[in-house]
């Protein structure tokens, strides 16, 4: 029997994530997006309608059903506050982790629930991906790395052996990670950085070598 998922959330992310799971024989069943400025009832993807749910109470037949639910929502902060909440009126939900067809993943590698690998992720040897994380496009991950929950990677970022990566955390498009790094909790890299020290956590690195630009709080935007 199929798996039936519904995506949290309806952006680019949302869309993205709907292909990839149809790519996988799976069923979406709808979307949920409670924001305002959502209109309409439904959703049209490749000239097919969905669902788009507004009211979280909606939700608990869908619960009750078994499905499965992934957040597709890009900001890390964000991600956490929606799955944490979701959770807690809910503690029954079961998350769907989606990984791409073309991903390679050796059977060392632990993917935690929610997580989303996007296409061409290629990640090495007794790497630990945490929960609800997010890698994108051609992202390589090497051996012994570890990804603390509601972190994430843009296309095409490349992390050498033994690079940990906090809690939040955000690995900006293109970025190199040298070897026996760890970037701590709630730390931006930005876009095409080559980091070759530890990041301290609450901060945002950027340059070729990332050196430090600014502290962030929890919440703010990545750039």
């Amino acid at each position: 029997m199929k798996k039936k998922i519904i995506i949290i959330g309806s952006g680019s992310q949302a869309k993205l994530l709907c292909e990839g799971i149809l790519e996988n024989n799976f069923e979406v069943s709808a979307f949920f997006d409670n924001n305002k400025k959502t209109k309409n009832n439904y959703l049209i993807l490749n000239k097919k309608k969905y669902l788009l749910l507004k009211r979280i109470n909606q939700l608990s037949e869908y619960i009750k059903k078994k499905f499965f639910f992934i957040c597709a929502v890009g900001s890390n902060y964000k991600r956490e506050k929606i799955v944490l909440n979701f959770e807690k009126l809910y503690p029954k939900i079961k998350w769907y982790s989606y990984c791409a067809k073309n991903t390679i993943i050796p059977k060392s590698v632990k993917i935690g629930e929610g997580s989303v690998l996007m296409r061409g992720v290629v990640i090495n040897s007794f790497s630990n991906i945490g929960k609800h994380c997010l890698l994108n496009t051609a992202s390589l991950i090497e051996h012994d790395n570890i990804f603390k929950d509601y972190s994430s990677i843009g296309p095409g970022v490349k992390t050498s052996g033994n690079v940990s990566i906090g809690l939040r955390s955000h690995i900006g498009t293109g970025s190199v990670i040298k070897n026996n790094i760890e970037i701590e909790d709630n730390v931006v890299v930005g876009i095409g950085s080559v980091v070759v020290k530890n990041c301290k956590k609450n901060s945002v690195y950027f340059g070729i070598p990332a050196k430090l630009k600014k502290k962030r709080k929890i919440n703010q935007s990545y750039y």
